[in-house]
């Protein structure tokens, strides 16, 4: 198992890893366009985070990417990890440790975390707050 900065060539293997996650919910299309564009600015720039886990056959089975922009309302920058997931048992929190290693580096960013708009289980939920995150508020959705 390896864990690395993601590159460019990681694209389609990702995206295998994202359209499984989707089809769990009919709600979501895929807009492929949108994905390529993203992954390749994620990983293009250090401003973000991008990491993948590969298991020992070199096939990417996890990631956490992450975008870094300005806050809306005040002033430094926000972080938001917009994917998070890992088929190999135990890698999972190992990327969230190197993200927030990641953001102990990068002092321009003042809050950083994510907003899941699927459910979590309680296991997700222990390890994040064991590391570190706090919950506020929550998130409130609806699908049209």
């Amino acid at each position: 198992m390896i864990i690395r900065p993601a590159t460019l060539s990681d694209y389609n293997q990702v995206l295998t890893l994202v359209k499984e996650q989707l089809v769990q919910y009919d709600q979501l299309r895929p807009d492929y366009d949108k994905l390529k564009y993203m992954f390749n600015l994620l990983v293009s720039s250090k401003a973000h985070f991008a990491e993948v886990v590969e298991d020992d056959n070199g096939k990417v089975v996890g990631a956490l990417m992450a975008l870094t922009s300005d806050n809306l309302w005040a002033t430094k920058k926000n972080c938001a990890v917009l994917y998070w997931s890992s088929t190999l048992k135990g890698t999972g929190a190992t990327l969230l440790r190197h993200f927030k290693t990641w953001l102990s580096t990068r002092p321009a960013i003042r809050v950083a975390g994510f907003s899941p708009d699927i459910d979590i289980d309680d296991r997700t939920w222990a390890l994040v707050k064991r590391l570190g995150f706090k919950q506020y508020g929550g998130s409130y959705i609806q699908y049209r």
